[in-house]
């Protein structure tokens, strides 16, 4: 049973910040706004920022990873 305790926290705990922070994103707004449906139109502009955001980060990562691969690649003796 432990086992499973452990799993359920690894799997829950992220899933509990990305509700946790839409959630925050919507009450700040509501409270900014007092309004519903803007505070959820706001909401989804900033979950889309954010997912762009990663997106942007990724490719950066990715590109930073296959310059080093080809910068090995040109090192290497047996290029030579």
């Amino acid at each position: 049973m432990g086992r499973n305790r452990r799993f359920c926290r690894l799997v829950y705990w992220p899933l509990g910040l990305i509700v946790g922070m839409i959630a925050a994103i919507f009450i700040v707004e509501y409270l900014r706004n007092q309004d519903t449906q803007k505070a959820w139109k706001a909401t989804i502009v900033a979950l889309k920022a954010f997912g762009w955001t990663i997106a942007i980060e990724l490719i950066a990562a990715l590109s930073a990873a296959t310059l080093w691969v080809v910068g090995l690649l040109l090192q290497s003796p047996a290029a030579a």
